[in-house]
């Protein structure tokens, strides 16, 4: 990265939260504690993310969102595992969980986006087909 591109990061919140009709939504770019993803880590077990999971909960969240794994679907962990879903569309549930999927940025992974359906409480991960 580029000293701008350090400086402007700086200035970025290292997380957002919303509330969609009564679901209450923790979004970041990364996994706590390196919420903006400093660090090209990507552990492969749910009990990595044990301090994510619990951050989530400590600030009164059920859900949190992030994007910087470029999964190609949805993958959704919670304490036990993670469950890597393809491009599709899944029933959140009540529990503690995180959820991360596609980019839009440039890669050599399938492009996508997720769209959270809150008055049905479903996430659905869609490709974005380039010709």
């Amino acid at each position: 990265m580029t000293r701008e591109d350090k400086a402007w990061q700086e200035t970025v919140p290292d997380f957002a939260v919303r509330d969609f009709n009564g679901h209450k939504v923790f979004f970041s770019h990364f996994a706590n504690p390196d919420l903006h993803e400093v660090k090209a880590c990507f552990p492969q077990e749910a009990d990595a993310y044990h301090e994510h999971l619990s951050f989530i909960e400590e600030n009164g969240y059920h859900t949190g969102f992030s994007g910087h794994m470029h999964f190609e679907g949805v993958s959704i962990c919670n304490e036990e595992h993670i469950e890597r879903n393809p491009f599709g569309k899944y029933k959140l549930s009540d529990q503690i969980q995180w959820l991360y999927g596609p980019c839009v940025a440039r890669s050599m992974f399938n492009n996508g986006v997720m769209v959270l359906d809150p008055e049905h409480f479903t996430i659905e991960a869609i490709p974005l087909l380039f010709v």
